[in-house]
């Protein structure tokens, strides 16, 4: 390992510091300008570093004559190098211990926080992956390299994600787990979201695997900003190097740079679908949006598209709303509320994320039980899903303020629900016999209805996340946004052969 000139008493060195060097009077100036070097120790760092290379190192200390050898199990022809092996360090590690960096080497560490007792018992129960020992106030480091991982045997994980130190996914995958998922992760020690990624984006843990890959591309682009904005705030900019450290640190610069833009290109087709684009007006959409996400701009366009009865029921409940009224239009009295008049951004901003979404997952939920059920089929199997699993698992933690502010809306809302959807008394005794944790209690429209509000605020905050990915432009790795409240909802994949 290298150590700092300055730390090497004056004396060690003898005369070399007072010999000439091209640029100046002799190496005690130059040092003295440019900085202290790294340095080896004669014979003992004398071998190069291969990280291919196979060696044993052998130190006798014991005899009168003290020894060290490097012995390698590899043939060594007359005049070849003989290479010793530092271990398979990356780059970061090599320039910080010997001052060298080694072209395609390259790697960016992830740090990760494990934030209760908890989640760190799940991680450390699971059967697959590098997992760190420990208590939960330790810090786990996974790396990220710009070349693939060699596959082990019996591995599923993505060739396109072979950049990632196994277990990050996974790792990221219980940090960011909601209640729900916890309990299936508890329960189902050997399930991989990293090892099943492409199942995982379709099924119950959809949500959970978005955003665990949205989390690691926000680090991977922090940790890229903070490389780009520390050159911006050189008064010069980088300029040309001259000198041997600005040589390699430029290398290791720009090395770091394509690490981080391939890992987050490694992750672009998964997180293409969770961009909110605010630009198109286009929501005349006859079926399920295809994404498995649905924002609160396009869950209202959806229902305004699909439903328009029950649209304009629910915004004219909202007109009612004193701290609402504002974000839906100029002329809240007008016999048309158009969802394109509305100002959904500036709800967000103010905090009506869960309580919006909320109050469309009522809607949908109250369609959904009634004689003219026409939702989409993938919407219609979602809503299913969820009913059969919120019967099933225990109830999330009360959110008092949404409840109380969905509550509000909803009851306007029924008082002049259309007549076009009339909530059948079948569907009522069928999901209460079916689900009586869910929806206990009488048959009466009313009591139903108040109901579905508990249920439609337990079902958001099973799907919800927030997600940072931009919100303008095309492109997932144009500058960050906006973070906002979005719902999961699996797509519907079709079987092959179906």
């Amino acid at each position: 390992r290298s150590f700092v000139s300055k730390l090497i008493p004056d004396e060690v060195y003898g005369e070399v510091l007072d010999q000439p060097v091209e640029g100046y009077s002799n190496w005690r100036g130059k040092i003295a300008e440019e900085g202290p070097y790294p340095v080896l120790f004669p014979l003992l760092d004398i071998a190069n570093h291969d990280a291919k290379a196979r060696v044993e190192w052998f130190v006798n200390a014991q005899g009168p004559v003290k020894d060290f050898s490097i012995i390698t199990d590899g043939a060594v022809g007359r005049g070849e190098q003989v290479f010793n092996n530092y271990a398979p360090k990356g780059n970061t590690e090599l320039l910080l211990g010997y001052g060298f960096c080694i072209p395609g080497n390259d790697d960016v560490a992830i740090e990760l926080k494990c934030p209760s007792e908890e989640k760190r018992k799940i991680r450390e129960a699971q059967q697959h992956g590098n997992k760190a020992s420990g208590d939960a106030s330790q810090k786990w480091i996974f790396h990220v390299r710009n070349r693939p991982y060699p596959a082990r045997e019996g591995d599923k994980k993505i060739e396109g994600l072979r950049v990632f130190e196994d277990g990050l996914i996974d790792t990221l995958s219980v940090l960011v787990a909601n209640e729900r998922e916890e309990e299936f992760l508890q329960e189902n020690p050997e399930y991989s979201v990293e090892s099943n990624l492409e199942t995982s984006l379709n099924n119950f843990m959809g949500r959970n695997a978005l955003c665990a890959l949205s989390v690691l591309w926000a680090q991977l682009q922090n940790a890229k900003e903070k490389i780009l904005d520390a050159a911006d705030s050189l008064q010069d900019g980088l300029g040309e190097p001259e000198t041997q450290f600005e040589v390699v640190a430029q290398q290791y610069r720009s090395g770091q740079l394509a690490t981080l833009d391939a890992a987050t290109s490694a992750l672009h087709t998964y997180l293409e679908p969770l961009k909110v684009n605010d630009d198109t007006e286009d929501y005349t959409i006859a079926e399920w949006p295809q994404s498995p996400i649905i924002d609160v701009r396009a869950a209202f366009f959806y229902l305004e598209a699909n439903h328009p009865t029950v649209w304009d029921t629910v915004v004219r409940a909202m007109a009612e709303e004193e701290s609402i009224r504002f974000y839906l239009g100029a002329d809240v009295g007008a016999k048309s509320l158009p969802a394109r008049n509305c100002s959904f951004s500036e709800m967000l901003d103010k905090g009506w994320g869960m309580s919006m979404l909320s109050v469309w997952t009522w809607c949908v939920l109250m369609v959904h039980h009634s004689e003219n059920n026409d939702l989409s089929d993938g919407l219609d199997v979602w809503l299913e899903d969820v009913i059969q699993f919120h019967s099933t698992t225990p109830s999330f933690d009360s959110d008092p303020e949404t409840t109380a502010a969905v509550t509000l809306i909803t009851t306007r809302t029924l008082a002049s629900w259309p007549s076009t959807y009339p909530i059948q008394s079948a569907a009522r005794r069928r999901i209460n016999r079916m689900h009586p944790a869910v929806v206990p209690g009488d048959d009466k429209a009313a009591d139903f209805a108040r109901k579905m509000v508990d249920l439609a605020v337990q079902i958001v905050r099973s799907s919800v996340f927030r997600t940072g990915i931009s919100t303008q432009g095309t492109s997932i790795t144009e500058k960050i946004q906006a973070v906002q409240e979005v719902i999961f909802v699996p797509r519907m994949v079709e079987e092959e052969g179906a």
